[in-house]
């Protein structure tokens, strides 16, 4: 995996990252439309992968109760 991308999701996750690091991942996405795809991939597959480690909701639970 790029390292730029490596950052890029570290910092989306809460980490802190220099401005300048910042100033060029942004620059980055702006301009390389591949990288900005491969993002958003990465950003939806880790979203996937914590809906479906997640509990399940109560209000399934209240639904399946009530009928």
């Amino acid at each position: 995996m790029d390292q730029d991308l490596i950052d890029l999701l570290a910092a989306w996750r809460g980490s802190e990252l220099d401005p300048e690091r910042c100033e060029q991942l942004f620059a980055r996405l702006e301009q390389d439309e591949a990288f900005l795809q491969a993002f958003v991939e990465e950003i939806r597959m880790l979203g996937m992968l914590k809906a479906v480690q997640s509990t399940e909701p109560r209000w399934l639970a209240l639904h399946e109760e009530l009928g």
